[in-house]
């Protein structure tokens, strides 16, 4: 929404890329990851690893929209994807996850 923040914050680990494909883009708004400001482009896809610090900033007067999703981290090989994925299953069925 216009005028509102997103805190700093990071992602728990670095097993993953974080892409935002700017869909919306207004003026003065952006994103700060590990102290290096960037702003959208509509259509032009960002990808950062969001285990170092980032936050978003807009201080526009209309809305922006932004379609995130992750991808694997390019350094994960297959095997250990696998036994990723098998431990948060297991994490899931243990209770120790929602």
């Amino acid at each position: 929404m216009p005028n509102s923040d997103i805190e700093a914050h990071c992602g728990p680990t670095n097993l993953r890329l974080r892409c935002h494909l700017p869909l919306i883009v207004p003026s003065d708004c952006g994103i700060v990851v590990a102290g290096e400001a960037r702003e959208w482009k509509e259509g032009e896809l960002m990808v950062f690893d969001d285990a170092y610090e980032h936050y978003v900033f807009h201080k526009g007067t209309s809305e922006r929209l932004i379609l995130l999703f992750d991808i694997w981290h390019p350094d994960v090989e297959e095997g250990e994807r696998a036994g990723i994925v098998d431990m948060f299953v297991a994490a899931k069925q243990q209770g120790w996850l929602k």
